[in-house]
């Protein structure tokens, strides 16, 4: 076809012209017309001349283009204020008073950001399992993969809602110690429901938590790390629950506190006398020594009660007695409370006979009113909850509803510290401050003050979880030392291998658990205010009253106390009247970024901090009735962009309501038939929007900005003849092309040539005259 089109018009142009000579000439350089026509269009391709289709201005579909920008680049941000969401779990029986006891508790959670749900028992015990401690755990486990939960609190003693006895042998190979109540080789431990990930029967033998020494396959069945934080309330009924449930309300809503807030007392007693064997004794002065001075804040009231060794009869010396300890420190608040030293099921018990000073009824009679403190038993047998017809000391102090203990810490069965773990042990071999009282008892108690106060994990469970965390991962848990021992199996002689394998130092890391809320944030000072409406020469204050705030608003809050210091890990909770829900914690400067939902309601909201006054407050927010405006038009950089480029699109726009959310730019090379959308994000401010567009193939492409606010009110540029922006065909192309056009009329003219239509324009040109 196109070979007889061209025959066809050089034909035409022979018959017309007006001698042969001429006419053979337009027949010689007809080829050569066309081919400069062809290199002409490459030329001009490659400098832009993009030929494209017409646009009709008023068939642009401006509403289409929005409604697949708003499908496409959906705003959750409603969906994401009313889904479920949560971070805490209460486990509780199925008892109608007791879940309405514990609902208190959830609904204040809830309210100051840590949104809590009661799992009751009908619930738990649905999920499978071979008991009901791997019931309850596959449902802890599967609300932190679907909520990421971090904390679990369980609502009963454990005949109510057990706890997991794991396989630990130690005082069947350490033969000189046995428990004094229950089984020498199933220990209990509440560890079960915070390692999620370890698989606590691998061998399948319904036997949990062995060490690879008694697992059939050789694995050891905890992976050590925990996923939640755990604590217990060991409540029988409805009345003990609500005692600890309103001590745990009152204390995280303490709004004026006296000098006990601030105090912290710290026990060391005699754990061996002075023997041959090891002349200088055993005292946990020096462990107490050790806190005080690693970890314990300046700020702090530091009471320090020990003990030490004399070779003189009565062959000690000590200010720590049952008058200095209770009834002079205990009775009189404080923040925290330590002991380390030896213990029974029922009290503190100093080494010796008639030295014991704290007993489960003094704990009963503690008249710290509305000033309980943190308790740490660095002691064997003080949490022996498990017991129904015995109740422990930390029992009694968590359950004392004039005071006692907001939180209790302490070993549910005989607990190891090792001899001579002090400075320069060994011949000064492993002399380095690192590992001065590292091991078990003391080692933990050292990690959990650390936990608290180096690295601020204040919250009672969180430090306890935190410290187990690092123990396990420990230069003395990993490494091999002169202190390692352990017995054969078989035939009882000590042998050395890794110490984290000794079923007493697994021990140890078992025993230790939490009576009391894990997340209950533990004051180490006198609470201050926060600074709500810029009364103290705050930058933002939080929600002021007098400040208006619009649908979907962005809002930028800076948390300050009442010296105008900002306040790191605040919590900031919302709660709508329609349900929306979201909470917010604050960056090291005090910085917090809320966007509201659309609608205009009104909203509660509660702050807190550590060594905070709980804040309460409401604001409302009104319609946003207005979309944003453009400040400045589309600019392109570069200017002129090619296919090589990269190319930054800016767009200047501003709202006095809500703020500008997003821009989006609309480009298309067939009028909008299709398009693609980018969209653009704030850059430098709140006024300027910027994308990168991708390498673009040549063309010429029209395009539209669109912006929406955070009220998803949008506006539009209208298309005009100039909004557009061109794409050059690379040079390289354009003489491609060109090249590609003479190549195809050479081949042309060779069909002439060989189709013998030459003859044809001989018998035109015969006829013509001379």
């Amino acid at each position: 076809m196109i070979v007889k089109q061209i025959n066809n018009l050089l034909i035409k142009m022979i018959r017309t012209s007006s001698s042969k000579q001429s006419r053979k000439k337009i027949f010689s350089y007809g080829f050569i017309i066309l081919s400069l026509i062809f290199s002409m269009i490459g030329i001009f391709l490659s400098n832009g001349a993009i030929f494209t289709v017409g646009l009709n201005e008023n068939e642009i579909d401006y509403d289409g283009m929005q409604s697949e920008i708003e499908y496409s680049d959906q705003n959750n941000r409603n969906e994401e204020w009313h889904e479920e969401k949560y971070e805490m779990i209460i486990i509780t029986r199925d008892q109608t008073d007791e879940i309405a006891e514990m609902e208190r508790l959830a609904e204040w959670k809830t309210k100051k950001g840590v949104p809590t749900k009661i799992v009751n028992q009908t619930e738990f015990m649905s999920y499978e399992g071979n008991d009901v401690p791997e019931k309850i755990r596959n449902c802890i486990i599967d609300y932190y993969l679907t909520y990421g939960i971090k904390w679990v609190l369980i609502a009963g003693d454990t005949h109510l809602i057990p706890i997991r006895y794991s396989y630990n042998p130690d005082t069947v190979l350490l033969t000189t110690f046995s428990e004094p109540r229950g089984s020498q080789s199933l220990k209990p431990t509440d560890y079960y429901y915070a390692d999620l990930t370890g698989n606590w029967d691998e061998d399948g033998d319904g036997v949990y938590g062995e060490s690879a020494k008694y697992n059939s396959n050789g694995r050891d069945e905890l992976d050590w790390t925990p996923e939640v934080y755990v604590g217990r309330f060991p409540g029988v009924d409805a009345a003990e629950l609500a005692t600890m449930v309103n001590k745990t309300i009152y204390y995280e809503n303490m709004s004026s506190a006296g000098d006990w807030i601030k105090r912290i007392t710290l026990a060391g007693a005699i754990q061996k006398s002075i023997t041959s064997e090891d002349p200088d004794g055993e005292e946990e002065g020096y462990l107490v020594d050790q806190i005080i001075s690693e970890s314990i804040p300046s700020s702090m009231t530091i009471r320090k009660l020990i003990e030490t060794n004399d070779p003189a009869p009565p062959h000690r010396v000590t200010n720590l007695s049952w008058n200095t300890f209770y009834d002079d420190k205990c009775r009189a608040g404080n923040s925290i409370v330590f002991y380390a030293g030896h213990g029974a099921i029922d009290k503190f018990d100093k080494l010796g006979a008639g030295y014991d000073f704290l007993y489960s009824s003094d704990a009963d009679n503690m008249d710290n009113y509305e000033m309980p403190s943190l308790f740490y038993g660095d002691a064997c047998l003080t949490n022996f909850f498990d017991d129904e017809s015995i109740e422990c000391l930390g029992e009694h102090l968590i359950k004392n509803p004039r005071g006692g203990a907001i939180g209790f810490v302490g070993g549910m069965r005989l607990t190891f510290f090792h001899r001579d773990d002090d400075w320069d042990s060994v011949d000064g071999v492993y002399g380095d401050e690192d590992q001065k009282l590292c091991e078990m008892n003391r080692g933990m108690s050292r990690l959990f003050f650390m936990k608290m106060f180096q690295d601020g994990y204040y919250q009672q469970g969180k430090a306890l979880y935190e410290m187990k965390r690092d123990y396990v991962n420990s230069w003395w848990w990993m490494t091999d030392n002169p202190w390692d021992g352990a017995y054969d199996i078989d035939t009882g002689e000590q042998i050395e291998y890794s110490i984290h394998v000794t079923e007493w130092e697994r021990k140890n890391v078992l025993t230790y658990n939490l009576l009391g809320d894990p997340e209950t944030d533990i004051y180490t000072n006198f609470p201050k205010s926060f600074d709500q409406d810029g009364t103290y020469g705050g930058v933002t204050g939080i929600f002021s009253q007098e400040t208006p705030y619009y649908e979907g608003e962005k809002i930028n809050l800076v948390i300050q106390d009442e010296n105008t210091n900002t306040v790191a890990d605040a919590l900031l909770c919302i709660q709508g009247e329609d349900g929306a829900y979201d909470y917010f914690e604050s960056d090291n400067g005090g910085n917090i970024e809320v966007i509201l939902p659309e609608g205009a309601q009104n909203y509660n909201f509660t702050v807190s901090a550590h060594n905070m006054k709980t804040l309460h407050g409401n604001f409302s927010t009104i319609e946003d009735p207005n979309p944003p405006v453009f400040t400045s038009s589309l600019s392109l950089n570069p200017e002129h962009p090619s296919v090589d480029d990269t190319i930054i699109a800016q767009v200047g726009a501003e709202d006095g309501e809500a703020e500008v959310e997003a821009g989006y730019l609309v480009c298309s090379t067939d009028g909008f038939q299709s398009f693609n959308y980018y969209k653009m994000d704030a850059y430098g401010g709140a006024t300027t929007f910027r994308t990168i567009l991708p390498k673009l193939d040549s063309g010429r492409y029209q395009y539209i900005v669109f912006v929406k606010d955070y009220g998803n009110n949008f506006n539009h540029t209208i298309w005009t003849s100039v909004d557009v922006f061109r794409i050059p065909m690379p040079a390289i192309a354009g003489i491609v092309i060109g090249a590609n056009g003479i190549l195809f009329l050479g081949v042309i003219a060779y069909l002439l040539k060989k189709k013998d239509l030459t003859k044809e324009y001989e018998r035109e040109l015969s006829l013509l005259p001379e």
